[in-house]
Order: C-alpha cells, then sequence, then structure tokens
C-alpha cells in the first residue's frame, strides 16, 4: 500500500531538533509506527527501538545514565515505540533529554492513560504531544482525489477510516475485529483497577446502541448493572484510549431550557460497528442517522485536531421539549457555527424556535450525504 501523508507530520518535522521531545499518541493500527519511519526516512544517524523487544525494555528499565549514554550513543535521533510498556518511561526520558538535549527523540504510544500518566509530570516543559487518528477525508482527498475520497464515504460508514481497513488486502471484518477485541481490551484491561471485563463489554455495547442519542451515566449504570462511579471510570478509560468521546450540551444563554444529559461517540464508526457486529449497507440501516451524525461530528474533530492551529469546542443543543441542533462549535472570539446533520436532504427544514430566538443572525448549516464532501474538505 502506498504511504499516505498525515497532515500532523508536518507539524512534527517543523518541531525537530528544537529542544523538545516528541510524543505522538494514538490508537493501536492507526499508522503511527508507519508515520514515524517514513517521517525519519532518509535521515542519518537514526534508530528505532521497539519496546515490544524484551531486550529494548530491560535496557531502558531502571537505567542510570552511563547506560543511557551507551544506548544514545553516536545518533541524532532516536524513536521509541510503545513506549509505555516501560515501567518509569517519564524519568527515563527526562535523564535521556537532560544529558543528551541534541539527541531528538521521538517516543509514541498507543495508550495514553499508560503513557501521559508516566510522562506528564516528569516531562512538564519538554515535550510536544500529537495524536494520531484513523484516516480522515481530508487526509483520503490529499492523496486521491475528493471525488474518490466521497466514494470511500460508504465504505468508511460501514468499516471504518483505520488505513489498513480501508486500503489494506486482507479480510476488512477480520481485521476490524481483531481491532476492536483484541487491541482493545489488550490496552484497556491490563490498565491497574480494572477488572470487570464484562461490565466494559456492556457498556461498550450501550453506547455503541446509543450513537447519536442522549445518555446519563446514571441510565447506562441502570442497564449494564453496575454503579455510577464504575460506570463513569469506564468510560474515562475508553476516551485515554481513544476509543469514544463525550460530546457536551450546548448551553450558552438558554440553560434552564437545555438537557444536561450529553452524547458519546466514537473516534472510529468502524469500531462502533463491530461491537454491534453489523456490516450492512448503510443504505439499508435503521441506525443511519445516528452513525452519520457520529461520523461527520468526528470528522470535524479531525479536521481540527490535525491542523494544530484551529480549534473549536464542539456541542450539541437539545432542549427538554425536543428542539435540537446535532453541532454547535464556538470557536475562539465568540464566533459561534451550528450545523444539522442528515443523512439524507429533508425537504423542508425548519430552524429550531430556541435557536432563531438566541442566535437569530447564526443559520443551521445542513450537511448531508449530497454535500459533505465539500464541507469535510
Amino acid at each position: 500500500m502506498k504511504y499516505i501523508l498525515r497532515e500532523i507530520e508536518n507539524h512534527i518535522k517543523n518541531n525537530l531538533f528544537k529542544g523538545k521531545i516528541i510524543i505522538v499518541y494514538g490508537p493501536r493500527q492507526v499508522g503511527k509506527t508507519t508515520m514515524i519511519k517514513h517521517l525519519v526516512s532518509g535521515m542519518s544517524q537514526v534508530e528505532y527501538y521497539s519496546c515490544d523487544n524484551i531486550e529494548t525494555r530491560s535496557k531502558l528499565q531502571n537505567a542510570n545514565e552511563k547506560e543511557l549514554g551507551d544506548f544514545v550513543h553516536g545518533k541524532k535521533l532516536i524513536v521509541i515505540d510503545e513506549a509505555q510498556l516501560v515501567s518509569d518511561i517519564g524519568l527515563t526520558l527526562k535523564l535521556m533529554h537532560d544529558t543528551h538535549p541534541d539527541v531528538q527523540i521521538i517516543a509514541s504510544g498507543s495508550s495514553s492513560f499508560e503513557l501521559a500518566n508516566k510522562t506528564k509530570e516528569p516531562l512538564t516543559g519538554r515535550s510536544i504531544e500529537y495524536v494520531l487518528l484513523p484516516l480522515s477525508f481530508k487526509e483520503i482527498s490529499n492523496f486521491t482525489s475528493i471525488q474518490q475520497a466521497d466514494d470511500t464515504i460508504s465504505l468508511g460508514l460501514i468499516y471504518g477510516m483505520y488505513p489498513g481497513i480501508l486500503f489494506g488486502e486482507i479480510d476488512r471484518k477480520e481485521l476490524l475485529g481483531t481491532i476492536a477485541s483484541q487491541y482493545l481490551y489488550k490496552d484497556i484491561l491490563k490498565f491497574e483497577g480494572l477488572r470487570m471485563p464484562m461490565v466494559l463489554e456492556k457498556i461498550l455495547k450501550v453506547l455503541a446502541i446509543s450513537v447519536g442519542q442522549e445518555v446519563s451515566y446514571e441510565e447506562i449504570a441502570n442497564s449494564v448493572d453496575a454503579n455510577r462511579k464504575t460506570v463513569e471510570t469506564y468510560i474515562g478509560y475508553l476516551e485515554q484510549a481513544f476509543i469514544v468521546y463525550r460530546l457536551l450540551p450546548f448551553s450558552t444563554n438558554i440553560r434552564s431550557q437545555i438537557s444536561k444529559k450529553q452524547k458519546i461517540l466514537f473516534y472510529d464508526v468502524g469500531m462502533r460497528n463491530a461491537i454491534l457486529g453489523l456490516f450492512s449497507d448503510i443504505d439499508v440501516r435503521t441506525d443511519k442517522g445516528g452513525l452519520w451524525e457520529n461520523f461527520i461530528i468526528t470528522e470535524r474533530k479531525k479536521v481540527m485536531q490535525n491542523s494544530r492551529d484551529i480549534f473549536a469546542k464542539q456541542y450539541f443543543l437539545r432542549t427538554y421539549d425536543g428542539q435540537e441542533v446535532d453541532l454547535v462549535e464556538e470557536w475562539e472570539g465568540g464566533h459561534i457555527q451550528a450545523f444539522e446533520i442528515k443523512y439524507t436532504e429533508a425537504r423542508i427544514h425548519r430552524e429550531p424556535a430556541i435557536w432563531k430566538k438566541n442566535f437569530p443572525s447564526i443559520p443551521v448549516k445542513i450537511i448531508t450525504r449530497k454535500n459533505a464532501k465539500d464541507f469535510l474538505k
């Protein structure tokens, strides 16, 4: 498979050899190793280490200054992949960086709750962090064309946007099943304190079924026969493992009329479909509305995540009497945009009365399957 340039690669390249450790997070199979190897290809005095290798792990574990000096000797840049597998990796990277400041370090890991927790305090002020997510529509369109990228949307709505899923030669259901079960549970269940795998599985299924709908921790707890604190904790782990993220209600100026529930969306809708075992064609599915909403909001999130220089807070709006705006973006400086996300275009669309009353000068734009490519590009 030909390499698809990831948007964050140029941002990383621009920050090499500027006195900072580069840390790359992201779920398994998303292409972190491929991107980093592409990034450093052609550079001299580069060494790649994987902490899946026992020998590499033992060299970095509790290493002293001299041992780390031997580790980086003669190198200008070193890559430490799956860095979270090394205990006290934060302190190790700090010592390596402080004693060899001219050596560029790139560390990557698929478990942010492990790598981030181990590096946060020791590397304060010493690192720049990046997140690599599944392929975005924009990355695919840059690699092919806008029209070809648009043609992949139907496939992406079923199987998701992982590189190997869209462009690999392996059976899509088989690979997605492996990512959704083996890798997902491998990363999350080994986390200290998580002792109820059946509860985690039930929570994931409830979230998958509820995609596009409002949920509360209490409702989920009742559905999976667990307490609210357990549900909140486990969903927090799922967020840190880049499986799901929360979309909060927009309540500016109209708090008393707004539902306090939240939506929990998937970073990859293919992962969501794999959890439920649903791979039928999008046009015959009863869940396509929620699936499409999740897909569009996530693609929008990727654009902002990858750009590194544009940022907006994302919300949804829903009142107690059922008035709704699917996506509200609040940009720096208070600029607001609003979007209604519909797979097929309705003949008549009426803006919610509460929106017209509170934001009369801000139209609610309609995003459908027909015009999505322009919006996502």
